[in-house]
């Protein structure tokens, strides 16, 4: 399921001509503008085990999978990210045509739900590859600030941030 949906996301990247790379596994889609501080949009491709089949009231796989009733969409992974995958690659777009004041990453990750290992592996490229340059022309944002941490590392319990980025960046 995984390899289906990250070909999506690259036959989607060339098709609006998105700059894309594949990272690993991970697709990540990029806008570079040379500037002091950056926005990382992560978000995962893989989704749980369906469990007892029986239990769905539409098929979670397969053609008939991905039914829209009464304007909510019915489908496995459809609240767990893959809308928000959706938001991602419809803000991508729209960044294209409008050029943002900071440096944009759409991560595209694997195997969040089982062991974490695609986002472990999109960081360690980051640092690698676009961390340091970033550090070197912004003195301002440290690290921790790039990356916001709960107690598991994740975003889904709010209470559970202790720093949010956002409210410390400055676009001016």
């Amino acid at each position: 399921m995984e390899k289906k949906l990250a070909d999506f996301i690259i036959g989607f990247a060339k098709k609006y001509q998105l700059d894309w790379l594949q990272q690993d596994k991970n697709i990540v889609i990029k806008f570079l503008n040379n500037s002091k501080k950056c926005l990382i949009f992560n978000g995962h491709i893989d989704t749980v085990n369906e469990g007892n089949k029986n239990k769905w009231l539409y098929p979670p796989f397969g053609q008939n999978a991905g039914v829209i009733k009464n304007n909510k969409l019915y489908g496995l992974g459809a609240s767990d990210m893959k809308a928000g995958l959706a938001s991602f690659l419809t803000l991508a777009t729209q960044l294209k045509k409008q050029k943002a004041k900071i440096d944009i990453f759409f991560s595209f990750v694997v195997q969040e739900e089982t062991d974490g290992s695609g986002t472990q592996s999109f960081v360690s490229y980051f640092k690698k590859n676009y961390f340091k340059t970033t550090m070197q022309r912004c003195q301002k944002i440290q690290y921790e600030l790039v990356w916001v941490f709960g107690d598991d590392q994740r975003l889904t319990v709010p209470r559970d941030i202790q720093l949010h980025v956002l409210y410390l960046m400055d676009t001016s």
